[in-house]
This record gives structure tokens, C-alpha cells and sequence, in this order.
């Protein structure tokens, strides 16, 4: 996948390759920020969607979610407007971004959301951080992204947020955890040795 037109190159903060957590023939890439590819094989790329809008993602390395359970189900979190999800390998992509008049009303200092995860048993509970730059929250679903609810209201980084992959009651978020699916999220003891700013 290259070409000298910039969205097609995979190089740059706005590119990234990701294999499905359930079959590593399938494969998604974007390049550039502007272009979706697939891939069934591992091998040859074809044009993700028709419909894909080529918006920002890829952000950071956890922007895409796959499906634990479908190779073909997968979630791209998009910096500028929220999430994008496939049932069907990148044919088509129905937006799932939290309600953009959150900003308005103050509950959210952006709409960007910059990772997401699925849970590994609950396919329609999703995870998500939402917010600009450093002013993130934490936030949830339970029908694939229709509607969210606002599991923290604490501010912060929130670079990945993820549930674990063998028990899908705890959820972790920086120095967050939930042990209630990520409906509710308390404070993480970390050690001072390894603790940080982060």
C-alpha cells in the first residue's frame, strides 16, 4: 500500500497495521489519516469501505478494537469525531461517537475519542476515552455505541483504556480500575517505584 499521494503511504503519526484478536489472516491498516485498507489474507490490501469518510485515527497504538469473538467486528476510534464500527470487515462503518452536545452542556471538553475497547464476552459493551488532548474522560456503553454513559468524571491522559481479556469485570484506565465492567472506577494502587506523572 504506497503511492505518492499523502493519506496512502502507511508511515506517519496517523498510520498503523493491526491483526484481529481472533484470526491473524485478518488484517486492517491506515494509512496516512486518510485511507482505510483490508486484508483477509495478511498479504493483499484492498480498499476498506466505499464508505469509510478517511477520518483521523490511529492516534495511538490502541485506536482500533477488534472483536475478540468476530474477526469480521471491529471499532476505530477517530481523534476528531468519535468511533466508527464495522459488523462486516470494513464494507460499511455506522458512526458511534458519543453525543456530539455533551460539549455544549459541559460534560466533555472534546468529542474526539481516542481508544476503545470490546469487551471479550459482551459484544456490545464498549470502552472509551473521550475528550481533547490531556482533558479525557472515561466513558461506556452497553448496545455497541448507540448510547454512552460517562463512567468517570475524572480528567486525564487516558492513553489506553482496556478490559481484561480473561475476566471482563475489570477494566483498566490509567491509574483507574473497575471491577464492575467499567460502569464505576476507583483508584489503582501503583507502586511509588513505578508510579509517575502518567
Amino acid at each position: 500500500v504506497k503511492a505518492w499521494r499523502w493519506g496512502v503511504n502507511i508511515s506517519g503519526s496517523f498510520a498503523f497495521i493491526l491483526q484481529s484478536a481472533s484470526d491473524p489472516k485478518h488484517v486492517v491498516t491506515q494509512g496516512g489519516g486518510a485511507a482505510l485498507f483490508r486484508s483477509k489474507d495478511g498479504l493483499a490490501f484492498e480498499n476498506g469501505s466505499t464508505l469509510y469518510t478517511g477520518a483521523n485515527c490511529a492516534g495511538n497504538n490502541y485506536s482500533v478494537a477488534f472483536d475478540p469473538q468476530d474477526p469480521e467486528r471491529f471499532a476505530v476510534a477517530h481523534q476528531d469525531i468519535g468511533i466508527y464500527l464495522t459488523e462486516n470487515g470494513a464494507d460499511w462503518f455506522v458512526s458511534r461517537g458519543v453525543p456530539h452536545a455533551w460539549v455544549g452542556q459541559g460534560k466533555i471538553s472534546w468529542s474526539s475519542q481516542w481508544v476503545a475497547d470490546i469487551s471479550p464476552t459482551a459484544k456490545d459493551e464498549l470502552i472509551s476515552v473521550v475528550g481533547s488532548s490531556f482533558k479525557r474522560k472515561i466513558v461506556r456503553s452497553t448496545d455497541a455505541g448507540a448510547t454512552w454513559t460517562i463512567a468517570n468524571t475524572t480528567e486525564g491522559h487516558f492513553f489506553r483504556v482496556v478490559y481484561h481479556p480473561y475476566d471482563p469485570t475489570i477494566v483498566l484506565a490509567g491509574k483507574l480500575r473497575s471491577t464492575d465492567g467499567g460502569a464505576s472506577f476507583g483508584p489503582l494502587t501503583i507502586p511509588s517505584a513505578i508510579d509517575d506523572a502518567d
